[in-house]
């Protein structure tokens, strides 16, 4: 279930390409084991969210509580969702479904995608009364799980996207309501305040449990496995472009990958950066930001450096992002002087420079761009010195230069 404010234009990674689109072998499926069991029970229509549930919070907040009465708060509110859950578990016991009892029976025996399968359809009959199932799920991602954690991530993300995440804002923590108001919110009624403190508690473990997970997949990307690699950084990935909770310590991992020893890994984060900027156009700035601190970094590999420079080549750039585009000269000609300090010309860094610098110079506002004749000198010695190939960078550079400049163009 694609969110609605993705729906158009979603460029994923492989293990997402396959989403929709009809199973050749479905009947097959269908005639033996689990999958038949899921096919003839489940039901496919619209599920009430358990976000629903939410009622409208006031805008301003008269009162200020104590750290002592929130944290009796909190506990009246665990101690609610503890005691709800367990009298949902013993009436499901009871009187629940076959599919139910066979569901919970099935978490502990069976192969991990079994039990995976099955925590997964009880989290979405009621992720309410069933955070201890996710809470053992996020438990199990982690490099001495190998072969289950690839199994788990998959579902886990589009779980947290499609069922748990609220749509389109971030989830807040237990302090973050309004706490001060909860009697007037439920007009002293008992049951509709165990309630809603038992929904604001959830959401607070929701919150906890994503960052779990998330740090979780950072460990994952870390792995000495170039596939769990590429599965961890294609599912940080996935998270971001679809929600933005924890968005700043998704895109801070996905970047810091830029200089894993992969070459194939570094490829995956530039691809998937890039699809980023694409669908959402309005996070250049922070991307831009991000990938500067990289960059810039004291313990940096010049591994790294090099990749970083070439995803900042792939930036899209339109005609509103001529600050944009002058950031990146900027950033540019940086790396292009200390370079040639260091006598480092015939690199591919420094053809990847000229080529940032020689793409983004249409876009930028040539007033501004003081530096450029700074080092204009530079490039013309670079175009005696280097080789051909870096040569060409470096003329089609001072082209764009002495066209937008005033006396440079007879030198």
């Amino acid at each position: 279930m694609k969110h609605k404010r993705f729906e158009e234009n979603i460029l994923v990674d492989e293990a997402y390409t396959n989403y929709g689109r009809p199973d050749k072998n479905e009947d097959q499926k269908k005639g033996s084991g689990i999958a038949k069991n899921f096919a003839e029970t489940l039901e496919y229509g619209e599920r009430k969210k358990w976000y629903h549930q939410l009622p409208e919070e006031p805008t301003v907040t008269n009162k200020s509580l104590s750290q002592d009465k929130i944290e009796e708060l909190r506990k009246e509110a665990s101690s609610a969702l503890h005691g709800d859950t367990l009298a949902y578990e013993t009436k499901t016991n009871r009187n629940g479904s076959s599919d139910q009892q066979w569901a919970r029976t099935l978490l502990n025996k069976g192969a991990i995608g079994d039990r995976v399968a099955a925590a997964t359809i009880l989290i979405q009959d009621n992720p309410i009364y069933n955070l201890m199932a996710l809470r053992n799920l996020v438990s199990n991602v982690k490099p001495a799980k190998k072969k289950d954690g690839i199994v788990i991530i998959d579902a886990l993300s589009e779980l947290f996207i499609s069922e748990l995440l609220l749509p389109e804002i971030k989830l807040r923590t237990f302090e973050q309501h309004s706490l001060g108001q909860v009697d007037e919110m439920t007009s002293g009624n008992k049951q509709a305040r165990r309630n809603l403190l038992k929904l604001w508690y959830f959401e607070d473990q929701l919150k906890e449990l994503y960052g779990t997970y998330v740090e979780a997949l950072n460990k994952f990307a870390h792995d000495s496995v170039e596939a769990n690699k590429e599965k961890a950084v294609s599912s940080m990935s996935y998270l971001l472009m679809h929600h933005p909770e924890r968005e700043k310590m998704l895109l801070t991992n996905i970047i810091n990958k830029l200089g894993d020893p992969s070459q194939a890994v570094s490829s995956k984060v530039i691809y998937h950066l890039c699809q980023l900027l694409y669908n959402h156009p309005n996070m250049k700035g922070v991307v831009l930001a991000e990938i500067e601190r990289m960059l810039f970094r004291s313990n940096i590999s010049p591994r790294a450096q090099y990749y970083g420079i070439c995803f900042l080549n792939q930036f899209f750039l339109g005609k509103d992002d001529s600050k944009i585009a002058e950031n990146l000269i900027r950033i540019y000609f940086s790396f292009f002087k200390a370079s040639i300090k260091k006598g480092d010309i015939d690199t591919r860094l420094m053809s990847a420079i000229l080529t940032g610098v020689k793409r983004a110079y249409p876009f930028a506002e040539g007033g501004r761009l003081a530096a450029a004749a700074d080092h204009v000198a530079a490039v013309h010695r670079l175009v005696h010195l280097a080789r051909p190939s870096v040569a060409v960078h470096a003329l089609a550079l001072l082209f764009h230069v002495s066209s937008a400049t005033e006396g440079g163009a007879d030198r």
